[in-house]
Formats: structure tokens, C-alpha cells, sequence
């Protein structure tokens, strides 16, 4: 789609903009415009849709300002995003905006943002209430702050215990922290190799292990990696012990391996990949994080799909952001551009710590971007002090002892 004219109701112009400038296929857009239905163009745009062309202001990013500021006209929106400060072709579609929000939130049932059914707070007051109270377990703020049922639910239990570990790291998790997956009574396990690399002596001592427990087979997964499957659970200590190396963690929250593709820059990636695990694969995360990196143009590591994604660029790398695979697939947002590898992982160290210190339990990338705001999430890591603040801080915490011994036994 290059261009467009309308006649008469213009009120879908917005998408249509957004579908020139993204230069979407003509056959979809046809569909998606002549679908009917009562909700306004406004209301079904997602979050992430720019609003604004001309200063890239997002719905979220409006929505934010007008809920922070309690914002009340197009030219309190104006002064406070800059969105309708240049050509003013949006002003309309704020307009809209500002009365969908008002409706909105008197709409809105009481109640509908708590944390569960055992509790009328917000995931927002409850973390506020555990910093201000210092609680410290979860059955502390079950009791402190007056749940319906003393012993919480499958919901609020392990996002209470996420929050405790996220303010005071030195906590001992609630759920004991698994390292394998069990299937018909036998147990997985996967050995960690950082970035994907390996070498003869860690294969041989794979090889010499399967052979005297009589593993039956290692599968190569998807993440590159070696699955070792059929485990018998008395053994298992013994295997890791006799292993000398890492044991990938599976169940839990965490950075998934990151996925990289073979290539004229393969060692500096894998390298590259290899480090950011070693910084981050023993912090705990609000939900599963896959990030890839590809250094060719066709992305063989389907990087901008991913949470977090690095491609190769024109005298640098991109860094995307938000992305999903799957059935409804979307394409990440970018993030920034960084000129080298190791400016690009600072970003990603920045954002990740970032992600963790204000994402709800739970909640994936993509929708933390949505909620936060893709321009906001920019801004903070774009200040250098911001960004090296949180890195020292992702640092910090990978490097507690309780945490060190979560990679793995040796």
C-alpha cells in the first residue's frame, strides 16, 4: 500500500497511515478496513501503533502521559509528547483518544486490575506494600496484608515470591528450583554450553558419561544445545558431578539460550552470545526471554521475531525489541543501533535490567514495551548514567553467591 483517498468517513484513517508507512500488503489491509464492527478505530489500534508520524508518538506512549499527568485537551498532549506538534494531521485522532481513555477508565469494574481473587490490591500496591513493610516471606505478606485465603493461590504464590527475590535478591526462593525436566519417570538434562560452543573435552566427557549410565540418546535442540534425556533420578547427581560443566536451568522464569546463525562472523557472535549468557543466566526474569543474533540479511537466527533480537547491519548492528514467533508471529520494534557487538550487548544488559525492575510477574517483553512504551524505554537507555546504573545492578545480582550456585553444580 502506497496512497490512499477517502470519501466520506475518514474515521480509520489512522490505520491506514500506519499501513502506507509500514508499507503493508494491500490484500490485508483491505480486509482489516472493511471489517465490520462497533469499536472505534481508536480503541482497536494496539498500543504500539504511532499515532503521530511525525514525532513517532505511540497510543501507549499518549495513553501513559495522559494517565500521569491527568492531561484533559490535544494541546496538554502536545506540550507533554510533542504528538500534533508538527504538520497536526493527528490532532483528530487525539481528540479520540483522550475521550476513549475518559471512557474507559470510568468503565473500568473495581477490582479489575488486582493482583487475584485472594486479594483487592494491585501488583503495584502489593510491591509498594513489601517495600514499605520489609516483608520478607511469602506467607509475611499473605498475612500483613489481610488475603482472602491464608495460603494464597497458583496465581499470587509465585508472583509474590518473584517480587520478594526481585527486591531482596538474597531471599531464598519459595518453589525449589528444578535443573530438569521429568518425563515417564526419567529426567532431561542439558548441559550448559555458553553460546552455543563446545569442545572435544566437554563431548568426550558427555560421550564417557552416556556410555557408563547408559543414557540413551542426546538430542541436538533447537537452542543448540545438548539434551541429554532418559535419566534415571538416583543418577542424576552423579552425572552432574562426573559432567564438570553447567546444567542449563529449565524450569524456571529466565533468558532461554540465545540462538545464534552460522556465518563469516560466527566467532565473534557466539562470543558475543557466549558473554551475555554468562551475565545473565542466573537471573531470575518476569517471563521466559528468547534472544537471538544474526550477522547475514537473511536472519537465519530469526532474530527480529525474538524478544530481544541483534541483526547485522550497514556499518553497525540493530537491536529489535518485542517481537513473537508462532501462530500470530510479529515483527520486534527497534530499539537502537549500536556500531559494535559490546555496545550492543550494554544495550541489552541495560534493557534487560530494565525489564526486570518494572515488567509485572508474568508479563513478556511485548507487552511490557506496549504498557511502558517503546519511546520511554528508549529514553532510559539512551542516558548514559541510566543505562550504566542498571547494568551495575545486573551485575550485582549475578554475582550473588545463592545465584552463582543456581548455573549449576560442577
Amino acid at each position: 500500500m502506497v496512497g490512499v483517498m477517502l470519501y466520506g468517513d475518514i474515521a480509520n484513517k489512522q490505520n491506514l497511515l500506519d499501513s502506507i508507512v509500514k508499507q503493508r500488503d494491500i490484500t490485508v489491509v483491505k480486509k482489516d478496513f472493511f471489517q465490520s464492527g462497533a469499536e472505534s478505530a481508536v480503541a482497536s489500534m494496539p498500543l504500539g501503533e504511532t499515532i503521530c508520524q511525525c514525532n513517532a508518538v505511540s497510543k501507549g506512549a499518549i495513553i501513559e502521559a495522559v494517565q500521569r499527568h491527568h492531561l484533559k485537551t490535544a494541546e496538554d498532549v502536545k506540550r507533554c509528547t510533542k504528538a500534533s506538534g508538527s504538520c497536526g494531521g493527528c490532532r483528530p485522532i487525539i481528540e479520540e483518544l483522550l475521550i476513549h481513555t475518559a471512557e474507559r477508565s470510568h468503565q473500568e469494574p473495581a477490582g479489575a486490575n488486582t493482583m487475584c481473587p485472594c486479594t483487592v490490591l494491585t501488583e503495584d500496591e502489593v510491591v509498594q506494600e513489601i517495600q514499605m513493610r520489609q516483608l520478607s516471606s511469602v506467607q509475611d505478606v499473605i498475612s500483613a496484608l489481610g488475603w482472602n485465603k491464608t495460603s494464597g493461590c497458583s496465581v499470587c504464590v509465585p508472583a509474590i515470591d518473584y517480587y520478594l527475590r526481585m527486591i531482596r535478591p538474597d531471599i531464598k526462593a519459595a518453589t525449589p528450583f528444578e535443573e530438569t525436566e521429568q518425563e515417564d519417570g526419567m529426567c532431561t538434562l542439558v548441559p550448559q554450553m555458553y553460546g552455543g560452543l563446545t569442545n572435544k573435552d566437554e563431548l568426550r566427557r558427555i560421550a564417557d558419561v552416556m556410555e557408563k549410565y547408559q543414557i540413551p540418546q542426546a538430542v541436538l535442540t533447537h537452542d543448540q544445545r545438548l539434551q541429554l534425556s532418559g535419566i534415571r533420578r538416583d543418577e542424576l547427581q552423579h552425572i552432574k558431578e562426573e559432567l564438570h560443566m553447567p546444567v542449563f536451568p529449565r524450569k524456571k522464569q529466565a533468558i532461554a539460550p540465545i540462538k545464534t546463525c552460522p556465518c563469516s562472523h560466527q566467532e565473534s557472535v557466539q562470543a558475543a552470545a557466549a558473554e551475555l549468557e554468562k551475565h545473565t543466566d542466573s537471573l531470575l526474569m518476569p517471563a521466559k526471554i528468547d534472544i537471538a543474533i544474526s550477522a547475514c540479511v537473511d536472519d537465519c537466527a530469526l532474530a527480529a521475531v525474538r524478544d530481544i533480537g541483534i541483526v547485522k547491519a550497514v556499518g553497525g548492528w540493530e537491536l529489535y525489541a518485542g517481537g513473537q514467533g508462532g501462530q500470530n508471529a510479529r515483527a520486534g520494534e527497534l530499539l537502537s543501533v549500536a556500531g559494535t557487538l559490546e555496545e550492543a550487548g550494554e544495550y541489552i544488559k541495560g534493557f534487560l535490567q530494565y525489564y526486570r525492575e518494572t515488567a509485572n510477574y508474568l508479563e513478556q517483553v511485548g507487552q511490557w514495551i506496549e504498557r511502558a512504551g517503546l519511546i520511554h524505554v528508549r529514553e532510559v537507555l539512551f542516558d548514559d548514567e541510566l543505562r550504566r546504573q542498571l547494568m551495575e545492578r545486573l551485575e550485582e545480582e549475578s554475582r550473588l553467591p545463592e545465584q552463582e550456585m543456581i548455573k549449576g553444580l560442577m
